[in-house]
């Protein structure tokens, strides 16, 4: 209501394309004229010089597919912004993977691997993303032994990735 009420009623459905959500961001935000924003991939204006992006000369983090996180970020400078924000954000993201993956919590359980379909997928994840949306209708479906089986290889792969990550952008 309070986003209504001052004429921000953009609507983006899911699965977001992430040069849509930009033009609107910066469309509300007015971070440049509206003739300047591309409805293609725009460059995020806070997005930092090349020589300051994450990773820098470090080889590139092989259980991701870089072609595919830069095609859909829309830069690389966007992908350095995306990777870092997955090094803060994905551990407590882990974290309520672990606590619900008992099957006291199915809705949390759920939620957790739904959640990290669209993380992973984002920076280019998408062998973990596909294996997570598995795992995510296993939930669904009340599919335990598939879901107990399917777990503890994408725990420990998410795991992987988030320290990869971490290593990569410093």
């Amino acid at each position: 209501d309070m986003y209504r009420s001052v004429k921000v009623n953009d609507i983006l459905h899911k699965p977001i394309e992430f040069s849509l959500f930009v033009a609107c961001m910066q469309k509300w935000l007015k971070t440049q004229p509206a003739d300047q924003v591309s409805p293609y991939m725009p460059e995020l204006p806070f997005a930092e010089p090349a020589d300051k992006q994450a990773g820098g000369d470090k080889p590139w983090i092989p259980s991701l597919d870089r072609e595919k996180a830069v095609e859909y970020t829309g830069s690389e400078k966007n992908l350095a912004i995306i990777l870092k924000v997955f090094a803060r954000s994905s551990p407590k993201l882990l974290d309520a993977l672990e606590q619900s993956h008992d099957g006291s919590d199915r809705s949390a359980y759920r939620t957790a691997a739904h959640s990290l379909i669209s993380v992973v997928g984002n920076i280019g994840g998408t062998e973990l993303s596909a294996r997570f949306r598995e795992l995510e209708q296993a939930i669904l479906h009340e599919k335990d032994a598939v879901a107990a089986e399917l777990y503890p290889g994408i725990r420990d792969d998410l795991a992987r990735l988030i320290d990869d990550v971490r290593e990569y952008v410093g």
